[in-house]
């Protein structure tokens, strides 16, 4: 049994698998739910959703445990499949927090002092508790032969260092300085491939239904060095204190300003789009130029300490409510998220929130993005007024 956070991951570990075969046997497997092998094997793939997984048994294996809410309740379900001595539970993941329920797991009681260091690790080593673990970083994989990776043009990308440890060398972060919570940032997550109203497939994905679009245009430079721009479309919530249902995220890596103009009006053609909002501090102010050209009713965001605390207040209050919903695959959104600190300007002494950006990189603008879009609902949504005409 192949577990994944949503039926659409799931499908990634069967192609991983379809391709696998057939290059190195030269086997075809078909199968639409499950894959059967010469021997006999069944593989069945399966959603975390799914909990008449349980009904299943055998050999399990757990894709991104780190980034899965509710672990402790899953893991129950897994352990219940592999359950007979002659099975096994295998875990999977790219690593998010310390304080993720399943970083316990991985860290083991503190009584046994079982060593979790990359260099005891790199090639896999058994714990006192029965538990096999193994740590593979970027470096690893470039020594056993990926060559297909460019550490240059990664450290270009990722050039934060805690971003690039937690991406690349399997470095847990520390959330306590995040103003957002991991948990409740993992229960934001839905399985997409549920909301009938929505087809990705179709040239209008959700038809006439009225979008948000919020976008930090933080790119604007030329090239590798240009810092991330992010863009984030919600459907509406259909009532007061509802729900935002993100359906579309798009990342801008050095793209020009008319570039960055060009794909946000192919997203007004896409959808209906009802409010945007922009970042025009600094470069913004030249996209929304030539944004207004074509969408005069732009929402212009000028980043203040005030804005940008009231922003993530009400974002805050939103996750923390349940009232946002991401597809379940979105785990570079919950790490942007986990990327906004909270900071102290040195002028006016003012509390303010940052994230970890230079001049040569940033990964917290689908976060900021995202923060455009909430803003979009007044502070206090239990006053009469409607919330397309009172913004804060």
């Amino acid at each position: 049994m192949f577990l994944s956070a949503s039926r659409k991951q799931s499908e990634i570990f069967k192609n991983y698998i379809r391709r696998f075969a057939l290059e190195l046997g030269d086997v075809d497997l078909k199968g639409k739910d499950e894959l059967q092998l010469s021997n006999g094997a069944t593989l069945y793939f399966l959603s975390t959703n799914a909990r008449t997984s349980q009904g299943f048994n055998g050999h399990v294996y757990f894709d991104e445990v780190f980034w899965i809410p509710k672990f402790a309740e899953l893991d129950d379900y897994a352990g219940g499949m592999s359950i007979q001595s002659n099975y096994r539970t295998t875990y999977l993941s790219t690593p998010s927090t310390v304080a993720h329920e399943a970083y316990p797991k991985w860290q083991g009681k503190k009584a046994l002092k079982i060593d979790i260091s990359h260099d005891t690790l790199k090639n896999g080593s058994l714990g006192e508790d029965g538990i096999f673990r193994q740590i593979i970083t970027i470096d690893d994989a470039i020594a056993k032969g990926a060559t297909f990776f460019n550490m240059e043009k990664l450290r270009r990308k990722y050039p934060d260092k805690t971003v690039f440890n937690n991406l690349l060398r399997c470095v847990f972060l520390d959330d306590s300085a995040s103003i957002f919570a991991l948990k409740a940032l993992l229960a934001c997550k839905a399985d997409s491939s549920l909301w009938k109203d929505v087809d990705h497939y179709r040239a209008r994905p959700v038809g006439d239904a009225e979008v948000l679009v919020g976008y930090d245009p933080r790119g604007g430079g030329q090239g590798e060095g240009s810092d991330d721009a992010g863009l984030v479309v919600s459907l509406k919530p259909k009532r007061k204190g509802g729900v935002f249902r993100f359906i579309e995220r798009i990342r801008l890596k050095g793209s020009s300003y008319e570039d960055q103009a060009t794909a946000i009006k192919g997203i007004t053609e896409k959808y209906n789009v009802v409010y945007m909002a922009m970042d025009v501090s600094g470069v913004g102010s030249a996209v929304a130029e030539l944004v207004r050209k074509f969408y005069p009713c732009l929402v212009e965001l000028d980043y203040s300490p005030e804005m940008k605390r009231m922003m993530v207040y009400k974002a805050r209050e939103i996750i923390n409510d349940g009232r946002l919903q991401f597809d379940g695959e979105w785990d570079d959104l919950v790490h942007s998220f986990l990327m906004i600190r909270q900071h102290t300007t040195k002028a006016s002494n003012q509390v303010t929130f940052i994230s970890n950006r230079s001049k040569v990189g940033s990964h917290a603008d689908l976060a900021w993005a995202s923060m455009h879009v909430m803003r979009w609902e007044p502070i206090d949504i239990h006053n009469e007024n409607d919330t397309t005409v009172k913004f804060f």
